[in-house]
């Protein structure tokens, strides 16, 4: 699934929104595994924006990393700051209403308070 490309204005507020994130995957020094990839499909499927560790290698190497890293997701790069990148895939958008409906309901201090007379 190709995507549109990032205007700036969207870059702009994903890197917003990236920058208070944890990194989610760490590559080691075999690179891109078939457990990486899965553990990078599960949380893209997640979250849509993750930052993501590369090991530490020459800078060429790493960039073309980051565009394996891209490539093989169908993500695209935000921004890269050192050995960390941020990337994006957009979930389609009958994911995005399925996980909605998936979420567990919240509870309010009515409900709170009616469970806890229960006990």
């Amino acid at each position: 699934m190709k995507q549109a490309p990032l205007a700036p204005e969207e870059r702009k507020a994903l890197r917003a929104r990236g920058h208070a994130l944890n990194p989610v995957v760490t590559l080691g020094e075999r690179g891109l595994a078939e457990s990486v990839v899965a553990e990078l499909e599960v949380a893209l499927n997640a979250h849509e924006l993750i930052k993501v560790r590369l090991p530490a290698i020459d800078r060429t190497e790493r960039a073309a990393l980051a565009e394996q890293v891209v490539k093989t997701t169908g993500a695209q790069q935000v921004q890269s700051i050192g050995r960390i990148i941020l990337i994006y895939r957009q979930r389609p958008e009958e994911e995005k209403i399925a996980s909605v409906y998936a979420r567990p309901e919240r509870m309010t201090k009515k409900k709170v308070a009616r469970r806890t007379r229960l006990r």
